[in-house]
């Protein structure tokens, strides 16, 4: 997004227009100089399609940097390298490529801030980061020996879902993984009730 506000504003709007049926993530991921003028033209651009104010037609701001209508989040960040002498307003949204991934998911822990949203983020962090050594041992190699296995078998209609039980097992391995365990432990849940997280 360079200059042309009204086109990432029509992208936007399109976007929220579609039905949702689950979360739904939009990353304006910007190369203009201040990040707090583009999130105001953005607000103002869509501000346009609700000349009545209704409130189902209205962004939620959550911070300067991030609107929210219903399941779906913007997520509003500046192209480049954050500047570590001094600090701009809006330098924290600051991102290279490669760091711009962990941005979002921060981003997206503390909207759905919580005990079960921690739980079902980590677990699903993990399920990714996984996904290399859930590939790497469902190999094309296995191809010939799964053709013959679903040959032998009395039902052939059973290949799929004994294939689902041995991707469930993997699925399964990378959950345990995740150490699900400790977020629920004494330390953590004591310390949540004392900063007012669970109540």
């Amino acid at each position: 997004m360079f200059g042309d506000e009204e086109v990432a504003a029509e992208a936007v709007r399109k976007v929220l227009e579609l039905d949702s049926r689950g979360l739904r993530v939009i990353v304006i991921y910007s190369g203009e100089p201040s990040l707090r003028s583009v999130a105001q033209q953005l607000l103002e651009q869509l501000e346009d399609d609700c000349p009545l104010k209704e409130d189902d037609c209205q962004l939620k701001k959550e911070t300067d940097f991030i609107f929210s209508k219903g399941d779906t989040k913007i997520l509003l960040f500046k192209k480049g390298e954050q500047n570590e002498r001094k600090l701009e307003e809006d330098d924290e949204r600051t991102a290279s490529y490669q760091r711009l991934p962990k941005l979002i998911r921060k981003d997206l822990e503390e909207l759905w801030g919580g005990l079960v949203p921690e739980l079902a983020f980590t677990a699903v962090n993990n399920l990714r980061d996984s996904i290399p050594r859930i590939l790497a041992t469902f190999k094309s190699s296995l191809d010939a020996p799964l053709l013959t296995h679903r040959a032998m078998l009395p039902e052939v209609t059973d290949a799929g879902p004994q294939m689902s039980r041995l991707l469930a097992n993997e699925f399964e391995l990378a959950l345990i993984k995740s150490d699900l365990t400790s977020l629920l432990d004494e330390d953590n849940l004591l310390a949540r009730l004392e900063n007012s997280e669970l109540l």
